[in-house]
């Protein structure tokens, strides 16, 4: 009677890991198809072959845009970096001349 219920307890613990395996495939699967239908509608994923005039105008102003705002990043970026190097040079005020 004991072994008969440990038994019975141990069914239903491994049917419930099955079920709950089987509710992450569905979510997985689920995930992988909505995925998988996303990746369709990205502009950088399409061959540059297989777009019409309209599209190339458009991939090449995003890039350009891209490349502006890179530009600029980097910009800011060595003009800080420059002007940390002064405050750091001329920090303290016996360095500094007037003219």
């Amino acid at each position: 009677m004991v072994r008969t219920k440990k038994l019975v307890q141990h069914y239903n613990e491994v049917q419930s890991q099955m079920d709950a395996i089987k509710r992450k495939k569905k979510v997985l699967v689920s995930a992988q198809q909505t995925s998988e239908t996303n990746n369709t509608n990205h502009w950088w994923k399409t061959p540059i072959h297989q777009c019409n005039p309209r599209e190339l105008d458009e991939l090449y102003s995003r890039i350009s845009e891209l490349a502006h705002l890179c530009h600029i990043a980097w910009c800011k970026k060595i003009a800080n970096a420059s002007s940390m190097s002064a405050l750091t040079y001329f920090g303290n005020d016996h360095h500094r001349q007037e003219f």
